[in-house]
């Protein structure tokens, strides 16, 4: 019980009651002593209900935020170890080209290789008109995106909605190489690398 009020101290309806309950008590003492206990005994139970309704809600959200800390952490932890084997296990080629989650805009600047499209480019500074060009096509012709709208999509759903056809498409026109995706989303190319997040994709081979 102490641990619940410590963990209620800042509670201001606690405190409120608890407040109230001590008023009456005091009041209470003054009644018939046969009475007094029976009005004390309520007053306790009815204190404690509270108290543990109270408790049990803030542990479980602090719980919760545990889970939450956690599942970040390993988020990133699968990223990391994603780079990580990008940046150790590729040649030195320029010729290597990735596409990465629109949404994952981090990904494009810690792997050492061009990343294809990323919502990233409508933030840097010095871009090569390629790179703008290619952007543009990308994003008219294949993602159906108004300019005037740029701002307000939803890329992990436009990702969602990418299939073997978009990639099939990029591969043939803009000498796509690789691809980095969820594990949730499944494609027809051969798997290099797989943690419990990403997968990694050769496109140059069909099937797994």
């Amino acid at each position: 019980m102490t641990l619940i009020c410590l963990l209620l101290n800042k509670n201001n309806q606690y405190l409120k009651l608890n407040s109230y309950l001590n008023i009456i008590i005091h009041k209470l003492i003054k009644i018939d002593y046969k009475k007094i206990y029976i009005y004390i005994f309520l007053i306790f139970v009815i204190q404690k209900v509270f108290s543990l309704t109270s408790a049990n809600e803030l542990i479980k959200n602090q719980i919760v935020d545990k889970d939450i800390k956690n599942i970040v952490q390993k988020n990133y932890n699968f990223h990391s170890e994603t780079v990580k084997f990008i940046n150790k296990n590729f040649d030195n080629s320029n010729k290597i080209i990735f596409m990465v989650p629109f949404h994952e805009i981090d990904m494009r600047y810690f792997i050492n290789y061009k990343v294809l499209f990323s919502p990233a480019t409508l933030s840097d500074y010095h871009i090569d008109q390629i790179t703008v060009d290619v952007f543009s096509e990308i994003l008219i012709k294949d993602l159906k995106i108004n300019k005037k709208d740029i701002f307000h999509v939803n890329w992990k759903k436009i990702w969602g909605d990418i299939s073997d056809f978009e990639i099939e498409r990029w591969r043939v026109d803009y000498r796509l190489t690789h691809l980095v995706s969820e594990n949730d989303k499944i494609f027809n190319y051969k798997i290099v690398y797989r943690n419990d997040l990403y997968t990694i994709y050769d496109l140059k081979n069909k099937g797994n």
